[in-house]
């Protein structure tokens, strides 16, 4: 099951650049149907194979449907993330507390929303016309000066930081809306003191389960054959 989801996402995700490659490769045109990717596939399988491994060693527990359903197509954080794992989701479904509008989080939930989309609407999407043009000139074949080229990298690094930052906040406001705690997924990496500490706190679920179901099972592998 694990490498049919693997194959989903190549196919939606990787198909075209592949043909592309091989077709420079083998200097010709590999002409293939346009694709249309599924909105939050990425997290869906993610989501997906963390539950299938977990299910094949034993550690879940006989589960409604509907509940594994609700599980993978929770919408607030498909978009972009966090990668959830069953096990803080499924006991927020199964609780008599889970998808119930409490006032007192509303606030909270609110704030995190709108500073979310102030991220994303006003800071993001205007530094990405300053990105846009210094890509644009460069396309062009212009030169830029020391000035320009800075605030067109400076521009595109803040632009994917605000981007990403703001899609995680309105992610936990809208969960919070519905009951439901996401987990963090963004936590300041600028004030990150190494790049190991910058990816952790970058994409914090991704380095999850990266860790959890590819790093980890690979080095006991190793062990046990030493």
């Amino acid at each position: 099951m694990c490498s049919s989801d693997l194959a989903t996402l190549v196919y939606f995700k990787y198909t075209n650049f592949l043909a592309q490659a091989l077709g420079d490769l083998l200097g010709v045109d590999v002409a293939i149907p346009a694709i249309v990717l599924p909105l939050g596939i990425s997290f869906i399988v993610f989501q997906k194979i963390a539950f299938l491994v977990d299910a094949h060693g034993g550690q879940i527990k006989q589960l409604r449907f509907l509940d594994y359903a609700l599980f993978v197509t929770f919408f607030p954080q498909l978009i972009s993330g966090p990668i959830v794992h069953h096990r803080e989701m499924i006991p927020q479904f199964e609780s008599d507390h889970g998808l119930r509008y409490v006032r007192r989080i509303v606030p909270i939930a609110i704030s995190f929303l709108v500073m979310g989309a102030f991220k994303k609407v006003v800071i993001a999407d205007h530094l990405s016309s300053h990105v846009a043009i210094a890509f644009q000139t460069t396309a062009a074949g212009q030169h830029h000066d020391v000035f320009s080229a800075w605030l067109g990298a400076v521009s595109f690094a803040l632009q994917i930081y605000f981007d990403f930052s703001g899609y995680s906040d309105m992610a936990i406001g809208l969960g919070l809306l519905f009951g439901i705690r996401l987990p963090f997924n963004f936590n300041s990496p600028l004030k990150a003191s190494s790049i190991i500490d910058f990816w952790s706190r970058w994409h914090m679920t991704l380095t999850r389960f990266l860790t959890a179901y590819i790093y980890n099972p690979i080095v006991m592998r190793a062990t046990r054959r030493r």
